[in-house]
């Protein structure tokens, strides 16, 4: 097996996506995974946070699912081309939104006087949560690079000019590109739904 090497563009980044990629080689997941716990819960919460899930519940075992999937996946599925919190928030965007396309199923299988919470499952609003997880999921296909992007600025909570500092671009082209993305992902959306407004669920 060919070792993986990090190329993503926050050097900060690709220097702990590294790290963990060598002590993961080097038979030691316990250093591994102390390397990148800092940010685990937060990068599950935002990924949760985009697929509509909001119960503090649902998101911790989101977590522990996204990460032990992490670790058995990484191996064969991560290709280094992102950092490892990106990998992460991608694994826990697609449980999450799992979770959301089991209860919009549950919903449809019960009656008006079923006992479901309304404030726990919503038609309408999975709907907007479905459809603004497929336009991610074709904006992560047909543009990694931007994609990468994306996620720093979601993950970051940084303001644009301190991301672009760390992503070593010019914070202009970096506003520039946001603005591309969200007019993308606007776009993505009205072909799947009908309506821009579900990309807000991302892109706030």
């Amino acid at each position: 097996m060919s070792k993986i090497v990090v190329t993503c563009m926050n050097a900060a980044d690709r220097l702990i996506s590294q790290s963990f990629i060598d002590l993961m080689y080097s038979g030691d997941p316990h250093s591994a995974f102390n390397m990148i716990n800092r940010r685990v819960s937060a990068t599950c919460r935002a990924a949760c946070h985009s697929a509509g899930v909001r119960n503090a519940e649902d998101q911790e075992d989101i977590a522990q699912r996204a990460l032990i999937e992490l670790f058995k996946t990484a191996w064969t599925k991560y290709d280094g081309t992102c950092s490892i919190f990106t990998y992460l928030y991608t694994i826990a965007r697609r449980r999450a939104l799992d979770l959301v396309r089991h209860r919009a199923r549950q919903l449809g299988d019960v009656s008006e006087e079923s006992s479901i919470n309304p404030d726990e499952v919503d038609s309408a609003n999975n709907e907007h949560r479905l459809c603004a997880s497929k336009a991610m999921e074709e904006f992560e296909a047909e543009e990694p690079r931007y994609w990468e992007i994306l996620s720093a600025w979601i993950l970051s909570g940084e303001s644009v000019e301190s991301l672009a500092g760390s992503l070593g671009i010019k914070s202009g082209s970096l506003k520039n590109l946001i603005t591309k993305i969200k007019r993308y992902l606007s776009e993505l959306c009205l072909k799947h739904c009908g309506t821009a407004d579900c990309s807000a669920l991302v892109t706030g």
